[in-house]
């Protein structure tokens, strides 16, 4: 009986050492840790955080065009007396002018018309035959750039006759001159003429009167050229 139960000790040992044997074999569970790597990050520790690139926002480029510094307002001109590009300059030739001194019902006061093709600007003047004072009233017309020579002067004829032209130009601008710019400096009397008009017969003194257009801008859109010239006023005898 000794005997046996020796023999049943040794193999119960005998399968425990196997059993240790197989657990010892199988795979290990634990994770694998990757090969040490040598890079400045791994240096740092395993778990340090991986510094990124900084990235700048975007700049924008500087504007293209800067306006430039102590630009006058609109409604002033530039101060080394330039005229800027919108601006018309308007030099009238005194030679070319039209005058007007005649009615369908006789004498009447002078006008003078005045015309700047080039410019498509027309200036008129308009000389009162009341008295010896000669007033004078001036007046700058202003037409779209695309007017014709030929369209202007229908819209002269219409001034001053009976509108024989049903289609002409409007002026897009009209500026009456202050009373200092147009003046007549001096006045004589050159002969007598009789009106034959049943509206205003009689005898009319005609006098050439001397005129005197000064340098004028309106800040806005035109420039008028000064001048001297002559014209002709009927003035009825008393």
């Amino acid at each position: 009986m000794t005997f046996m139960k020796l023999t049943m000790l040794m193999v119960s040992a005998a399968l425990l050492v196997g059993c240790n044997a197989k657990d010892n074999d199988a795979p290990s569970t634990d994770p694998v840790k990757p090969e040490t790597n040598t890079s400045t990050e791994q240096d740092s520790g395993d778990n340090q955080p991986i510094d990124l690139p900084e990235f700048d926002s975007p700049t924008l480029d500087p504007p293209v065009f800067d306006p430039p510094a102590n630009e006058p307002p609109a409604d002033e001109p530039p101060a080394d007396g330039s005229v800027a590009a919108a601006v018309r300059v308007i030099d009238v030739d005194p030679a070319e002018k039209l005058e007007v001194r005649h009615s369908m019902i006789g004498f009447r006061n002078t006008l003078l018309f005045y015309t700047d093709n080039d410019q498509q600007a027309v200036l008129t003047l308009l000389i009162d035959n009341a008295d010896e004072t000669f007033p004078v009233k001036g007046t700058v017309y202003l037409f779209d750039e695309a007017t014709t020579a030929e369209a202007i002067d229908k819209w002269i004829n219409n001034q001053h006759s009976d509108g024989l032209f049903p289609d002409v130009p409007e002026p897009i601008s009209q500026t009456e001159l202050p009373e200092e710019v147009c003046q007549v400096t001096s006045h004589e009397k050159i002969g007598t003429e009789t009106s034959e008009s049943p509206v205003n017969p009689g005898e009319y003194d005609d006098y050439e009167v001397k005129l005197s257009v000064k340098d004028y801008s309106n800040n806005e859109n035109f420039q008028l050229t000064g001048f001297d010239d002559t014209a002709h006023v009927f003035i009825k005898s008393e």
